[in-house]
C-alpha cells in the first residue's frame, strides 16, 4: 500500500531553458502582503517605486532538487513568526 505523504506540500516541476525545476508554492502569513513593484520616475525627477499588485502565495524553485524545509525560501518565511515573538515579548 502507497500512502501519500501529507506532510510535505505538492512538489512541482517545471524546465526552464532546458534546466529541471522542482519547487513547491508558499502562502504567506494571514497577516503578512506580498507586493509586486516597479519603477516610475515622478514629476520631481526622483524615482518611486509603486505597487503592481499584491499576493498572499508565491513559488520558489529548485534546481535540480526536491525542496525542503530547509531551503533559503521556507527558512526566511520562519522569521514573520520570530519577528512577532520579539516584538510582543513584555521584559
Amino acid at each position: 500500500v502507497v500512502k501519500e505523504d501529507t506532510s510535505f506540500p505538492k512538489v512541482l516541476q517545471a524546465s526552464f531553458r532546458g534546466r529541471f525545476l522542482r519547487g513547491q508554492n508558499i502562502s504567506l502569513p494571514d497577516d503578512v502582503s506580498g507586493f509586486a513593484l516597479r519603477k516610475r520616475k515622478a514629476a520631481d525627477g526622483m524615482l518611486k517605486m509603486e505597487p503592481v499588485c499584491k499576493f498572499s502565495k508565491l513559488s520558489y524553485w529548485n534546481h535540480d532538487s526536491k525542496p525542503t524545509k530547509s531551503d533559503a525560501t521556507p527558512r526566511a518565511m520562519e522569521w514573520f513568526e520570530v519577528s512577532e515573538i520579539l516584538h510582543n515579548a513584555r521584559p
